[in-house]
């Protein structure tokens, strides 16, 4: 009997770390394509983005976004595919409230700016990317109260689509932006 509920225990571990291992590593920052991995990172030096109701409109970021060819497995050469450069259909920026009481940013929580190069080639490709447009600094300056700061979270995460093979992945950078903003 305890036999039998051992072996229940473990297949049950097994299927669950099977399952968890799904997806494309979209929180890691990666994505995979017929020919190409990219990864997304921020390549600013601040860790923050402080707003005021003087800052000009719209704030970028600085993205790297690296496309690598696949290798040959065992023989270490570049892979015989043509690699593909890869176009980007969307960026997408979520503001999440870093705190509780910040005021919640409706239909401005998730903003899709557009692309400063939207073509990614094979290496490093610095993109740009509207953290803070327009319409969200107009928000908060009509409901943060004067002499008060309020903070947000600023995930991006890019949709991007493989010129020559079409196959598309969503590629998140990992951590966070924080915007900061005193009105």
């Amino acid at each position: 009997m305890l036999y039998r509920y051992l072996l229940g225990l473990f297949c049950a571990t097994c299927a669950i770390l099977v399952l968890a291992s799904c997806g494309d590593s979209k929180a890691n920052g990666t994505g995979e394509f017929a020919t190409v991995q990219a990864v997304a990172n921020y390549t600013g030096t601040a860790s923050s983005i402080d707003l005021t109701p003087a800052t000009a409109v719209p704030v970028v970021a600085p993205y790297t976004i690296t496309s690598t060819a696949y290798t040959v497995p065992s023989t270490g050469s570049t892979s015989p595919i043509v690699v593909s450069d890869l176009i980007i259909n969307r960026i997408t920026v979520t503001l999440v409230p870093a705190l509780t009481s910040n005021p919640d940013l409706g239909t401005l929580t998730t903003q899709f700016p557009t692309a400063s190069q939207p073509l990614v080639v094979p290496g490093a490709n610095l993109i740009n990317v509207e953290v803070v447009q327009a319409a969200l600094k107009t928000f908060l300056q009509a409901n943060v109260p004067t002499g008060t700061t309020v903070s947000y979270r600023a995930y991006v995460s890019f949709d991007m689509q493989e010129q020559n093979t079409r196959r598309s992945a969503t590629v998140t950078a990992p951590g966070f932006l924080v915007v900061n903003f005193t009105n």
